[in-house]
């Protein structure tokens, strides 16, 4: 992508330079996958991603590059704006630009970016045990375009090249919602731990994903219920991570079979926001970001609890704008 010099933003910068500013803004650009507001990187330079800095969406002249802290000594001073940024191949930014007429103390941005694969994004790739000691595979994508589709291998160690294909291909949705697939594997090696890979077809290539494991016993695990059965209780996953103000995060949760258990939403303050009360089994608990009384949390980090009888389990949770 090209952008126009911006002359006047650069006798604007010039001119500024003149004078001490008061305060510092402080611009930086992660990946959003990586970024984690409770546990700062130890060397912001070393993982940020150096993109280029937008002013009023174009580049300054001459550009300069995140981490970048105007006001420093020889840097540029803050002025009044609209300020991005832009890295190849990233398309996604949270925020996607910040507008400042004035800063009245020392002010930091981090933009959040994301580089989705070109022509679909994986959600999560799951093994576990189901009835008659059997393996369900499962894996969710957010996105699929130009996909021929899936081939499940398996080996009894952690070795792709020696992996054997089961099964039929499974054919790709190529659809720009959700897609949740599932394939059984109705003859895994009983009493070892088996490994599963998930290859996704492209048109042009494939990759791979994986491997998950399970460990399958030599006795039925699943009860007469039907209802399948997870080898431990603890919390699989949360996706999408960060979500927005707007937007529902899904809480994949497995409870161990002759358990009960309860999931808490809290904030940092350990208030709890939001509780589900949980039999044996899978399940998969949708948080729409609102408290129990209906009330939208604001943007932030958020704890997610699992508690039973035998683990308890906490992953964290970010809300964005």
């Amino acid at each position: 992508m090209k952008y126009a010099l911006l002359t006047c933003a650069a006798i604007l910068w010039a001119g500024l330079l003149c004078a001490q500013p008061a305060y510092t803004f402080h611009i930086n650009a992660f990946d959003v996958l990586l970024y984690d507001s409770e546990n700062p990187f130890p060397n912001d330079s070393e993982m940020d991603l150096h993109a280029l800095i937008l002013f009023n969406g174009a580049p300054i002249d001459p550009p300069v590059f995140t981490p970048y802290l105007f006001g420093a000594p020889g840097n540029l001073p803050f002025a009044p704006g609209v300020y991005g940024v832009y890295l190849e191949g990233w398309d996604n930014w949270f925020p996607d630009s910040v507008t400042f007429q004035d800063i009245t103390i020392d002010y930091e941005v981090d933009f959040l970016g994301m580089q989705p694969p070109a022509n679909y994004l994986l959600n999560y790739f799951d093994a576990q045990v189901s009835g008659g000691n059997q393996v369900s595979l499962s894996w969710q994508t957010e996105y699929e375009s130009n996909l021929l589709g899936y081939r499940i291998y398996h080996n009894l160690s952690d070795d792709l090249p020696s992996a054997v294909w089961i099964g039929p291909m499974i054919p790709a949705t190529n659809t720009g919602q959700p897609a949740n697939y599932q394939f059984t594997d109705e003859d895994p090696a009983l009493n070892q731990t088996n490994f599963y890979w998930l290859e996704a077809i492209e048109l042009d290539g494939s990759s791979f994903h994986g491997p998950v494991s399970v460990y399958v016993s030599g006795t039925e695990i699943a009860p007469e219920t039907g209802i399948p059965a997870a080898e431990s209780s603890r919390i699989h996953s949360a996706w999408p991570n960060p979500i927005r103000t707007d937007s529902t995060a899904t809480i994949a949760v497995w409870v161990k079979q002759g358990e009960t258990g309860s999931l808490g939403i809290y904030n940092l303050h350990g208030q709890e926001l939001k509780r589900f009360e949980l039999g044996p089994g899978t399940h998969e608990l949708a948080w729409n970001g609102k408290d129990r009384h209906g009330s939208p949390c604001g943007s932030g980090t958020y704890l997610i609890r699992l508690d039973t009888p035998s683990h308890s389990d906490t992953r964290k949770l970010v809300i964005i704008k």
